[in-house]
């Protein structure tokens, strides 16, 4: 059966990549190190999402899913437009996996089907925190690789390229 074979060389191949990082509670990847995410202007949450998408810089209200992009992820549904305003995040923690699916986040082999012609992708997560607002959560960014040809989570400078000039990575 070539998937298997494919998947073991996979596994391996993820298994053995992760110097800088150890498992975390759901087995992902997972980096303790800390560094601050810094909204320099208000940001506004749209009416009725727990989230807001960037790509390419700025924000947007939808995304393109063949091109690298970032969620920003708060506790609420916003009733009205919500306002975040500027302030420090510290990133708690980093936790990094591959998936097949990035909105049901899917992992490459749960589904027992796998093709090179299928996009896999690096999800990052920031888990971020702020005494003054409470209610954000992380920030979920998602780098697309096509034709079996894998390579790292969105890093820092990703990030920064993704979000734009209204945030600012600083790291520990």
């Amino acid at each position: 059966m070539k998937l298997s074979v494919l998947s073991v060389a996979l596994t391996a191949g993820l298994s053995l990549g992760g110097c800088a990082s150890t498992p975390g509670p759901d087995g992902d990847a997972e980096n303790t190190s800390t560094g601050r995410l810094v909204l320099e202007r208000p940001l506004v949450i749209p009416e009725g999402r727990a989230r807001a998408l960037f790509q390419g810089g700025h924000q947007t209200p939808s995304v393109g899913y063949y091109d690298p992009y970032c969620e920003l992820v708060t506790a609420n549904v916003s009733q009205g437009s919500d306002t975040l305003e500027p302030d420090t995040f510290r990133i708690e923690r980093v936790s990094s996996r591959l998936l097949k699916d990035p909105i049901a986040e899917i992992p490459p082999f749960l589904l027992g089907s796998f093709s090179c012609y299928d996009p896999l992708y690096q999800e990052s997560r920031w888990y971020l925190r702020s005494e003054r607002q409470p209610g954000v959560r992380y920030l979920r960014c998602l780098v697309p690789y096509f034709h079996c040809r894998l390579g790292p989570p969105a890093g820092a400078a990703g990030v920064g390229a993704i979000l734009g000039p209204s945030f600012r990575v600083e790291s520990p």
